[in-house]
């Protein structure tokens, strides 16, 4: 950090963009009302798994999570966007079979 004549500091580094993304299973209470306790955390551990798979696909950093709700980190808006993408997309096949064995 450095000083100008006038007295502003400013930072004499490189100077990163970074894009956010934040998840979250909709109406998630109403559906572990719905499964029941054991189903739903088998439902979270795939929604996880989804999430992680196109997070390490895509080179996004998992900041952190809270119960069903996801915080990562990426270097562009369309790495964020493709992961997004991409996890709506797992997550839309994982939902057909689940609706699948839910019906037998």
């Amino acid at each position: 950090m450095e000083q100008t004549q006038s007295g502003i500091f400013f930072y004499d580094a490189l100077i990163e963009t970074l894009t956010f993304l934040f998840t979250d299973i909709e109406r998630s209470t109403a559906l572990l009302r719905r499964l029941g306790d054991e189903a739903y955390a088998q439902v979270l551990m795939d929604h996880h798994e989804i999430v992680r798979a196109e997070l390490l696909r895509h080179d996004g950093r998992e900041e952190g999570t809270q119960g069903d709700a996801f915080f990562a980190v990426f270097t562009s808006p369309s790495i964020c966007m493709s992961t997004a993408l991409g996890i709506q997309r797992e997550l839309s096949n994982q939902r057909s079979s689940f609706v699948s064995l839910t019906k037998c």
